[in-house]
């Protein structure tokens, strides 16, 4: 009875979910982590594996760390904090579990994984958030689609110029 129950509820706040474009890596959440959020990156090599985010209070005389030729780093995920912009809010995304989670005010108020919504706590404050972030959002992406248009333009035009100029130089032509 109360896992029909459970069910009925979990379809809802899918469809809900759904509505409000917030499920999946292309969803809300994961434009606002791509273009406002930072890479998650993990270190490792035959003996040891570690996570890390940049320090933003580390201090700049600190010896940076060198990699044996053995190490690799390789981006595992992604995480918005949004205490930069005076929100209590957290977006993360592992790769390797095709988990999205929402914290809010360190409450978890969202989860999917691999594209199976397992909690959804709908309310106002921290959606209405998630709205103003991706207006941010899609602000840096209109800018980066326009900076990547212009180099693309750029290139084009070398190319075509670089031909004529082989095509005078090759049969003479003014």
């Amino acid at each position: 009875m109360h896992h029909k129950k459970e069910e009925l509820l979990k379809e809802e706040r899918t469809r809900e979910a759904t509505m409000k474009n917030l499920m999946g890596i292309n969803g809300r959440l994961g434009i606002i982590l791509r273009f406002l959020g930072q890479p998650i990156i993990r270190e490792g090599s035959g003996m040891v594996d570690t996570d890390y985010l940049d320090d933003p209070w580390a201090d700049e005389e600190e010896e940076i760390p060198t990699m044996d030729v053995e190490e690799i780093s390789y981006p595992i995920g992604h995480i918005f904090d949004g205490l930069r912009q005076g929100m209590h809010i957290e977006i993360k995304y592992l790769e390797d579990r095709k988990e999205l989670n929402v914290f809010y005010q360190g409450f978890e108020v969202y989860r999917e994984v691999g594209g199976d919504l397992e909690k959804y706590v709908p309310r106002v404050d921290w959606e209405e958030k998630i709205g103003y972030l991706f207006g941010i959002a899609k602000k840096a992406e209109r800018e980066r689609r326009k900076k990547t248009e212009a180099a693309v333009r750029e290139v084009a035009t070398k190319r075509q110029a670089q031909y004529l100029d082989d095509l005078r130089s090759k049969w003479g032509l003014e």
